[in-house]
């Protein structure tokens, strides 16, 4: 009884250190990568309303009579499809029917509509964009969407935002693919360490179990020896 008492309470102290400490650890995970897709929130609505501003400077050209409109929205997209920023994450721009007035990555898209485009959950994506633009002047849309030179679509998170004077809105995306597989790998780097370090809690408790199980029987032994007159047994 004393052995099965001794390795219980000590498996059990194993097991609610391991169970508290991927909880620990795990909590601290979802809340780093909520920070990081937090951040990524306000990077993308920032350098959105940058380039936002890039295309107002040209059209304040033209209320400045320097260039007509047609040259201004001809340098905006010069513009605007050059910029690349974070490796290969770039800008597009639609207007509210939804068309695509330029996309830098496919330009066999520029001129078409984009009504009926859709991700593979189904959401109308342009429509989507438009949307939000009109309704708020910019806001954020997820989505599924390939990678550069890639086929398959992935998780995709953008901002858009209207420029309403010439009525484009203008987005930017960034894939959020890679926080869901990074959250993954520190899951899994969490659980096996905690793994590793309990398997070696238990052995050192089935040692010290064993050793203390030894010990009791020799105590017992010598116990029973005195008890039956062999008092030399118990030295």
């Amino acid at each position: 009884m004393i052995k099965f008492d001794i390795r219980t309470r000590l498996y059990s102290v194993v097991a609610l250190f391991a169970v508290g400490l991927t909880i620990v650890a795990g909590t601290l995970i979802y809340f780093q990568s909520r920070a990081v897709l937090e951040r990524r929130h306000t990077e993308l609505k920032e350098l959105t309303e940058t380039v936002v501003s890039l295309v107002a400077s040209q059209h304040a050209k033209v209320a400045a009579g320097q260039i007509n409109e047609a040259e201004a929205k001809k340098r905006a997209l010069e513009l605007v499809a050059a910029i690349r920023y974070q490796g290969e994450n770039y800008f597009w721009i639609n207007d509210l029917a939804p068309t695509i007035v330029m996309h830098p990555i496919k330009p066999e898209l520029n001129g078409k509509d984009a009504g009926a485009m859709k991700d593979p959950n189904g959401k109308l994506l342009f429509v989507e964009f438009a949307k939000v633009a009109k309704a708020s002047g910019g806001g954020f849309v997820d989505y599924m969407w390939p990678k550069p030179g890639h086929d398959q679509p992935v998780e995709k998170l953008s901002y858009v935002a209207l420029f309403a004077p010439w009525g484009w809105v203008i987005g930017s995306g960034v894939y959020t693919d890679d926080l869901q597989a990074l959250f993954r790998e520190e899951l899994a780097g969490v659980f096996l360490t905690i793994a590793v370090v309990s398997a070696s809690l238990c052995l050192a408790i089935e040692l010290t179990a064993r050793d203390l199980q030894a010990g009791v029987g020799l105590a017992v032994d010598r116990a029973e020896a005195i008890a039956h007159g062999r008092l030399s047994a118990g030295l």
